[in-house]
């Protein structure tokens, strides 16, 4: 949640989220399987990117409302529904692996 009546911070934030976004479809972009041969490759790497990183933050910020939920519950979850995902934009040649 972006800061709210500090413009100073919002930008600060503004930038954080952008640079982890950024750190992401990186990471994301180095599998060449990955939306491979799309011409807006870039982009969807990039959109995906942010789909994840605010995935895991909304499941973050449900879990400080569910302290019951076990850790092992979360990551499972989480790392199913990621792979899944992913598996599904690999080339069929890199999906095997």
């Amino acid at each position: 949640t972006p800061p709210v009546g500090e413009p100073d911070l919002l930008v600060e934030s503004q930038r954080v989220q952008a640079d982890a976004t950024a750190g992401i479809a990186t990471l994301l972009a180095a599998e060449p399987g990955l939306f491979a041969g799309a011409r807006d490759r870039r982009r969807r790497v990039e959109m995906l990117s942010e789909f994840f990183k605010q995935g895991m933050h909304g499941l973050a910020i449900w879990s400080m409302d569910h302290p019951g939920v076990p850790r092992r519950a979360l990551v499972d979850t989480a790392m199913a529904l990621v792979w899944v995902g992913l598996q599904a934009q690999l080339s069929p040649a890199d999906a095997d692996t």
